[in-house]
């Protein structure tokens, strides 16, 4: 069974069940036989118990196959405004620009990008729009932002140049480039994950736009200088790994992926099914066709 990012799919919870050095999961079976798992710590709110029937977007699947669902939030709707506890504003600091920070029903702290015009009401409430959960936490914007919201919507899939303005720290203490485009779209890069690419301030580089951040920014990857997408490379062979996923209490095999290494030493994985695995598994190279990029690693399909 292969599920599909962005889509939804049903999901029976079987039980809880705890993994060692990992915590405490919801086991869920779709279907189609197929076992995922959810962190129980992250929605442990959701009234998620054994023998219901939940609803998940499937959030992301991994280079190594690796699976992540968002189950449909007991109380948030995409796309409904809902009233949000103000905590406080944060208008200084580079990186921080003009903030504020609300509570959820469930009290978690959620960020946002803060415009002065719109006016803080004296009973600490604002009523904000839901755009998207994650990780339990629903992504906000201000009803009436809308209009720039749809534009900035309509920009993702297209590309764009940025000059990088400064490198600063964020709250996570990682060195991230702050960037703007010519219009005042903004982003940022973790230094991290890009320094092979020999980025330095001034610079103005070819970016690929792939969504939103929850504090409003646009996400884009730069332009791999060694990497085209739809090009065929050699990959020097690291390793192989097996994806496993919960059957029970037990963990049973489902994948094999292929981990590589690419120009810049950095690690990246390839699923391969058994039959292809039993043509590579003597090989120390391989052919790979990049499929795209993330984080400055580009994603990878198996040429045989």
């Amino acid at each position: 069974m292969k599920f599909i990012e962005g889509l939804y799919y049903d999901f029976q919870v079987i039980k809880q069940v705890n993994l060692v050095e990992e915590g405490d999961f919801f086991l869920l079976r779709h279907q189609s036989g197929r076992r995922l798992m959810l962190p129980v710590e992250i929605y442990k709110n959701y009234g998620i118990e054994p023998d219901k029937t939940i609803r998940c977007r499937v959030d992301k699947v991994s280079c190594t196959g690796k699976v992540y669902l968002e189950p449909e939030h007991p109380f948030y709707k995409e796309g409904n405004d809902y009233p949000f506890n103000l905590i406080e504003i944060k208008p200084k600091g580079k990186v921080e620009d003009a903030k504020i920070v609300l509570a959820d029903v469930f009290g978690n702290r959620i960020i946002c990008n803060w415009d002065q015009k719109h006016i803080v009401s004296d009973n600490k409430t604002l009523t904000m729009r839901v755009i998207r959960v994650k990780k339990g936490v629903p992504q906000l914007e201000f009803p009436n932002t809308i209009k720039e919201t749809e534009f900035e919507n309509s920009l993702i899939g297209s590309r764009m140049e940025f000059r990088l303005q400064e490198l600063t720290i964020n709250n996570e203490a990682d060195q991230v480039f702050v960037l703007a485009s010519a219009d005042g779209h903004r982003a940022q890069l973790k230094l991290k994950h890009y320094k092979g690419y020999g980025l330095e301030v001034g610079d103005i580089i070819s970016c690929f736009v792939y969504g939103r951040s929850n504090s409003g920014n646009l996400k884009i990857e730069p332009d791999n200088p060694y990497y085209k997408i739809g090009e065929v490379y050699m990959f020097d062979i690291d390793r192989f790994e097996e994806v496993k996923e919960a059957s029970g209490e037990e963990i049973e095999n489902i994948d094999i992926v292929l981990v590589v290494r690419d120009f810049f030493g950095n690690k990246c994985g390839i699923s391969v099914d058994l039959n292809h695995f039993n043509l590579i598994k003597n090989k120390t190279r391989i052919k790979s066709r990049v499929t795209g990029f993330r984080k400055g690693k580009p994603k990878l399909e198996l040429v045989i």
